[in-house]
């Protein structure tokens, strides 16, 4: 797969964050604004290379990639119970987030660059879904990661600003 093929299903694959992820009073900051700055962050990516974005025209929840839907419609419904549940599906969404980025290797800088702020971005929510599971007397098991990587972001600060 390339740098440029793997760019158009991150931008597909970062359209389930801000309707699947829950939105719970106490999050700081509120997920959606980074998630956007991320979808706008791999557009200027797929116009740069003049590749076509698999979500552009499709509304809110419907995604190109059988996959993307499938996951996508198995998370809502996970997700639909309770505030618990919301949680540990915006923590899963970002386990999986952080997994696939990792395996993503390129030598293009500008993607290179957003892949870190993708991975970036993921680890801040993870920390704060896990932050509300745990004020809620629940926990999160990883996944997608393994347990040392997730307790070493759980350990980790909030990560500020672009990276490069």
């Amino acid at each position: 797969m390339t740098d440029l093929t793997i760019d158009i299903g991150i931008d597909e694959a970062d359209q389930p964050g801000p309707d699947a992820r829950p939105r719970p009073l106490h999050l700081s900051p509120p997920t959606s604004a980074p998630s956007t700055t991320h979808t706008d962050a791999v557009k200027i990516l797929l116009d740069r290379y003049s590749l076509t974005d698999p979500a552009t025209g499709n509304a809110a929840g419907v995604f190109t990639n059988p996959d993307l839907q499938s996951l996508y419609t198995t998370l809502v419904d996970q997700g639909s119970g309770s505030q618990g549940a919301a949680l540990t599906v915006g923590a899963t969404i970002e386990d999986l987030d952080i997994a696939d980025l990792q395996s993503l290797t390129t030598t293009t800088p500008d993607i290179s660059l957003v892949y870190t702020n993708l991975e970036k971005g993921s680890r801040n929510h993870l920390r704060a879904f896990t932050k509300q599971l745990t004020n809620s007397g629940a926990t999160y098991t990883p996944a997608h990661l393994t347990q040392a990587a997730y307790d070493a972001i759980l350990a980790g600060a909030v990560e500020r600003g672009p990276a490069g």
